[in-house]
């Protein structure tokens, strides 16, 4: 399960850069203009934090 988690942080830190670089509109950064993209990089970090934070504490109940 680790492993699958570890992919899915990979995958979502892809997302990030791909929401980030290709549909960020950085000559309007306000929230009308970027919101779905704003809400998409907040999801995907949690999710990323979610993983990691699983990750260690099965690390620990292994040990």
């Amino acid at each position: 399960m680790q492993r699958f988690r570890s992919i899915l942080i990979t995958v979502c830190s892809a997302l990030i850069a791909l929401f980030l670089f290709r549909y960020m509109d950085y000559s309007n950064l306000s929230w009308e203009a970027n919101s779905s993209n704003y809400i998409g990089i907040l999801s995907m970090a949690l999710v990323i934090i979610s993983m990691a934070v699983s990750n260690r504490r099965e690390q620990a109940q292994d040990d």
